[in-house]
This record gives structure tokens, sequence and C-alpha cells, in this order.
């Protein structure tokens, strides 16, 4: 908004000194500032304040009835304070400082558990007598597989350390509940069933199956489908098999990070989003 030096350097400090406000009150990522400590901390008039905060409105976002911001609509308080302090950096620094987690930063960490588990498979040297064991006692060999697996990698060992991979990569503040929030958003990922955990290990069911019985194993026809769908179900990071619902639900989840009221630059992605979601749509049954 002015550009002479003292004023941005007036503004750095009214920032390091909300960040660390919200640091003194975060638990486990969870805070509330309130507008009448913001507009004390931003030394604005209270017209100012609402002036610049309502230019955010979008269907999303409504500041009509808001009291302050929760960590759940920190993005539109980085938003604010952008716009009243002319700087251009302020989302990454409440990520840096383990306040706060953008949809960019949650995918990039997911891709990387995703890596480490290909990277744990990749150097893993299977227990012939244990699958053979577990093959034994189970119906179908997914199963068998399943179960291995778990009882042979530790998602807790894996999400911790990818957790302290990510935070060290991205030099994020760790003390103020970012590790407890982001071993909960993985928990989550595994517990329902986000990461598309049977496309990642399909190749090592194949080769784990020819190895110990000498032939391929025998792919329900459910997922013996056409290479279209394949890659649509890639690009929603879903289940072969999953239905309508699923995919609505995912649908739904990427809106919600790309659409332009809420990503700038999420234009041509919604668009990419809604052309293979009609398409995807219209193969399944149900």
């Amino acid at each position: 908004m002015r550009s002479n030096i003292q004023t941005e350097e007036t503004f750095r400090v009214q920032l390091r000194e909300i960040i660390s406000i919200i640091q003194g009150i975060s638990v486990e990522c969870k805070w509330f500032l309130s507008s009448s400590q913001l507009i004390d901390l931003l030394e604005l008039k209270k017209e100012e304040y609402y002036r610049i905060l309502y230019t955010l409105r979008n269907s999303v976002f409504n500041p009509a009835k808001l009291t302050g911001f929760h960590e759940e609509e920190a993005y539109y308080l980085c938003q604010l304070l952008e716009k009243i302090m002319g700087l251009g950096d302020i989302e990454d620094e409440f990520i840096q400082s383990g306040i706060y987690f953008n949809e960019k930063s949650l995918n990039m960490i997911r891709e990387s558990f995703i890596n480490n588990i290909t990277l744990a498979l990749s150097t893993h040297k299977m227990d012939r007598d244990l699958l053979l064991l577990l093959s034994s006692a189970t119906i179908q060999f997914d199963d068998a597989f399943d179960t291995y697996f778990y009882d042979k990698f530790s998602m807790d060992r894996i999400i911790s350390f990818t957790i302290e991979e990510f935070l060290e990569m991205h030099q994020i503040d760790p003390f103020f509940g970012g590790e407890i929030f982001l071993k909960k958003y993985l928990d989550d990922q595994v517990q329902y069933k986000k990461i598309p955990f049977e496309k990642l290990t399909e190749e090592y069911r194949e080769r784990y199956h020819y190895e110990l019985f000498g032939r391929m194993r025998n792919v329900p026809i459910k997922n013996k489908i056409p290479k279209e769908m394949k890659l649509l179900f890639q690009f929603f990071d879903l289940e072969y098999d999953a239905d309508k619902k699923k995919l609505n639900a995912r649908y739904k989840e990427l809106l919600k990070i790309y659409h332009p009221d809420i990503n700038k630059n999420g234009l041509e992605k919604t668009k990419e989003i809604i052309q293979k979601y009609k398409k995807l749509n219209s193969l399944l049954k149900t």
C-alpha cells in the first residue's frame, strides 16, 4: 500500500507480532484471533478494517458475521493482511511459523507420504514364508497381501518420518502443533482410504504372487477396465472400483482447492476437473 522502507519494516514488525500471538494460543494448529485484536495490532480505524475485509467477500467467504479468524479462515486472514500491508509472502510466513497449512502444502506432504510408501516397498525384501502362510489362511491373495503389508510396514513410522522430513525441508517451526495436525491429516488419509493404496501396491501384488506361485494372479473382472477409465480414476486419485458417490465426494474436494473463488490460479484446473468429472460420471453405472 505504501512504498517507503520504514513503512514496510513497520508492517513486518506487526506481522511478526500477529504471528507470535497466534503461536501463543495455538493448540494443534487450532486458534482464534479476534477482529478487535487485529484492529489494535494493525493500528487501523475500525471502518477502514471492515472496508478492506469486505473486499474479500465471495461465494465461499462471507465476513458479515465474522468476529475474528479461526484457523479455518487463515487463508482469508493472510489475504486481508496482504491487502493492508502490501506484502506478498504472508501465507508463506504463516506456514513457516507452523500455525497454518494451506491446500498446496497439504498436497505436498501427501505426495511425500506416498513417495515414502513407494520407497519402502521398492527396498523391501519379501518374507516368502510369512506371505505363503497368510495366503493359505485367506481366500483372496489381496487380503493376504494387505495383512502382510501392515505387518511389515509401520504406517506410524512412515508418517512420522514424512512429517519430520517435510518440516525440516520447508523450515517450518514444529513447536506450535504442526506435527500433531499433520499426523492427524495423514492418519485420516490412510483411515478413510484417500491414499490410493491399491494402485500404489499393484505392481508388488503381481510380483509377489508370481514369485510365490509361478503365475500371475487372477485379477477380478471389475479391475479389468478400459484405459480411459483408469486414467480418469488416477486423475481423481480413486480406486478402480470407486462408485459415483465416491467420485462426487472427490470432485467436491478438488473444487474446494482449485475453484477460482478460492485459488486465483485455479481456473484452468477447475475446467479440467469439471470436464473429467462429467466424463467419468457418465461412464460409471452406480
